[in-house]
């Protein structure tokens, strides 16, 4: 039983530490359907949150998806908010995820009720078991 435990212990800690994206990870990808091309007003990690790979864009052109960037958890999970100016409209929305730990962090979407334009958030709560990311797509309109 010793010997069991030993090696559960090992398998743990070895999928944690190389596991890569995992579920300690929140990846974020945005599509701009609207008739506006965006312009990135402010960004705002509120419980934490490290950049992993990529950024969020700059600039988000009418019609198109931006590339997804990966948020890295802290011991608060994951909160960012972002702000657009899309020519005279803006638009602001908060992605948040809880810490993974022995399990997938729950996944919220906060759109701004303050916005001229629309959003709807689709997510995918990411895996413990699997190390998978959770995966936020906001899409403006």
């Amino acid at each position: 039983m010793k010997q069991f435990i030993t090696w559960l212990s090992l398998l743990l800690t070895s999928t944690a530490l190389f596991a890569g994206l995992g579920c300690g990870y929140l990846g974020v990808t945005l599509i701009n359907d609207s008739k506006y091309d965006c312009e990135l007003r402010n960004i705002t990690l509120k419980n934490g949150g490290n950049y992993a790979v990529g950024f969020p864009p700059a600039n988000l052109a009418k019609g198109t998806t931006s590339p997804t960037f990966y948020l890295q958890q802290t011991m608060e999970g994951i909160r960012i908010k972002l702000d657009y100016r899309c020519e005279k409209k803006v638009v602001s929305f908060e992605s948040q995820q809880g810490t993974c730990f022995f399990g997938a962090g729950n996944i919220h979407a906060f759109p701004d009720i303050a916005n001229d334009l629309s959003t709807d958030p689709q997510f995918v709560i990411g895996s413990y078991w699997s190390s998978r990311p959770g995966e936020m797509t906001w899409r403006i309109y």
